[in-house]
């Protein structure tokens, strides 16, 4: 039994080909940005809705908004809270650190009391503390570090919490950045990814429309 031909695909069939598979690509970036968008809403409304520690009551979801104080300890260099990545096929995470944290803010100084808070990462520029911390050497990519920094601007959203008398808070998320920064830079990423969405998936469904059909019959063999 002799094999099956391969189809001949002609230089108009590779054509539309590319052009299906870019708006799969395509697709895919649309999808990521909707959902992108979508967690920095959910933000969005927390941070605009939350009170601020100073008035909130015990055990009440808020946000402490100041500067690390000068007397929490670094950790890596002048790091007290940090995150390393190596370059090797794309960026991998390689080593961190965190703990509590002294936070000085407008009414007073609070205490951080956990370290197992999430770096909360969901735009890029969440902190202006980040830099290399490594040159590529040999085999080895660069790493880069970022993080918090004493006298530096952090904002958390947890919960103030008595313990053995003790007002501490209980930290969710933190980020290198004060409330009303992290607002304006959310705002900002909004509206980038929301045009990413509707720019890629504009080209995305074009792409299918263009080439939906050769594809189909190429598959079909027709």
């Amino acid at each position: 039994m002799r094999p099956a031909r391969p189809p001949n695909i002609s230089y108009a069939d590779g054509f539309f080909i590319a052009v299906g598979a870019l708006a799969v690509v395509a697709l895919l970036i649309s999808a990521k940005a909707v959902i992108t968008a979508g967690d920095i809403a959910d933000l969005q409304i927390l941070l605009a809705t939350l009170p601020d520690v100073a008035t909130a009551s015990p055990g009440q979801l808020s946000i402490i908004d100041g500067r690390i104080s000068a007397s929490v300890v670094p950790l890596h260099d002048e790091f007290v809270v940090y995150r390393r990545e190596r370059r090797e096929r794309g960026w991998r995470d390689l080593d961190g650190g965190k703990q509590p944290l002294e936070v000085d803010t407008v009414s007073g100084r609070y205490l951080i009391g956990n370290d197992d808070y999430e770096l909360d990462r969901t735009i890029s520029r969440w902190t202006d503390s980040k830099r290399d911390d490594e040159h590529p050497r040999f085999a080895r990519g660069s790493v880069r570090i970022e993080g918090l920094v004493a006298n530096g601007s952090v904002m958390a959203m947890g919960r103030l919490k008595d313990e053995a008398g003790r007002r501490i808070f209980h930290a969710d998320r933190v980020v290198g950045l004060s409330r009303a920064t992290f607002a304006e830079r959310l705002a900002e990423d909004h509206v980038s990814q929301t045009r990413l969405a509707m720019a890629t998936g504009a080209f995305a469904a074009l792409g299918i429309a263009i080439s939906g059909w050769p594809i189909w019959r190429l598959l079909r063999g027709v």
